[in-house]
């Protein structure tokens, strides 16, 4: 993510979004959010799968 890559917080949360939302239309039981290499996108990653009805 920005700075350190090309992908700026909203970005992220929009791919989040549209991912979270995918699975759970599918019917996913559980969202396992591991490893990831900078706060801001773990941030975002627990937003959108919280969020997303």
């Amino acid at each position: 993510m920005y700075p350190l890559g090309e992908l700026t917080f909203q970005e992220a949360y929009e791919v989040f979004y549209q991912q979270t939302k995918a699975l759970i239309e599918a019917g996913i039981d559980l969202i396992h959010i591991e490893t990831m290499s900078d706060i801001k996108e773990a941030k975002v990653a627990v937003m959108y799968s919280s969020f997303v009805p």
